[in-house]
C-alpha cells in the first residue's frame, strides 16, 4: 500500500531532530501512480493552506514496518495575486518531488 502523509514543515531542531510540525496521514492507495496523482495535483485540497509537504510511503503488510520506499514532495505555487492581493491558489497549486534529506530517517510516518 502507498500511504500519503502531509506535514507543515521540514526543519531541524537545535538538537538535530527533524521537526515536521502538524502532520496527518490522509489516505492510502494500492497504486503508486494514484498516490502520486493525488499529491502532485493537490486533489481534494490536501494542502489545506498549511501542509507544505507530502510524503508517499510504500508500506508492506506486517508489524513494525521499517525502511519504506518513500517520495517527498513540497508545495509549489501556493499563492497567486488577485486584485493586487496574495491569495491561496487552490486551483493552481501543485506539489513537486524533492530529494529526501539524508538525515530524514527511515521509519514510517503513516503508522508511527
Amino acid at each position: 500500500m502507498y500511504f500519503i502523509t502531509t506535514f507543515t514543515k521540514l526543519e531541524k531542531s537545535d538538537l538535530g531532530w527533524r521537526e515536521l510540525g502538524s502532520q496527518r496521514t490522509i489516505g492510502y492507495f494500492t497504486s503508486l501512480e494514484d498516490a502520486r496523482d493525488i499529491v502532485i495535483h493537490n486533489q481534494g485540497d490536501i494542502c489545506e493552506t498549511v501542509y507544505h509537504y507530502a510524503l508517499i510511503e510504500k508500506i508492506e503488510e506486517g508489524l513494525y514496518p521499517h525502511f519504506p520506499d518513500v517520495e517527498l514532495y513540497r508545495v509549489k505555487d501556493i499563492t497567486k495575486n488577485v486584485d493586487e492581493k496574495e491569495v491561496y491558489n487552490m486551483e493552481g497549486l501543485t506539489y513537486e518531488r524533492i530529494e529526501l534529506p539524508e538525515d530524514f530517517g527511515r521509519s514510517c510516518l503513516a503508522i508511527g
